[in-house]
């Protein structure tokens, strides 16, 4: 009876052992699943912050374009008309 008693009692504890190391890997497997996770969210928020300072050199550039377009234009159309108000100074005087 005592030899049955302690096959139980072995029994028991490896079942218990074993859902112990069974939540021990589990508990391992979420922690690399969290670290991986975590790591890509790293990764995410760097890609963003990188997207972010990309668009604002994008809209800088833009910004740029567009003055330099406005004074190419005005450069033109002092040069178009230049021309006309030295004729007419010569004429009037």
């Amino acid at each position: 009876m005592l030899a049955l008693q302690l096959r139980c009692r072995l029994s028991t504890q490896r079942i218990a052992l074993a859902a112990v190391n069974g939540a021990n890997k589990e508990a391992t497997s979420t922690n690399k699943q969290s670290s991986a996770k975590s790591k890509e969210s790293e990764e995410a928020a760097a890609e963003d912050a990188e997207i972010a300072r990309l668009k604002d050199k994008l809209a800088e550039a833009q910004n740029q374009l567009e003055w330099q377009l406005r004074e190419l234009v005005l450069d033109q159309h002092n040069h178009f008309f230049e021309p006309q108000l030295h004729s007419l100074s010569y004429w009037s005087g």
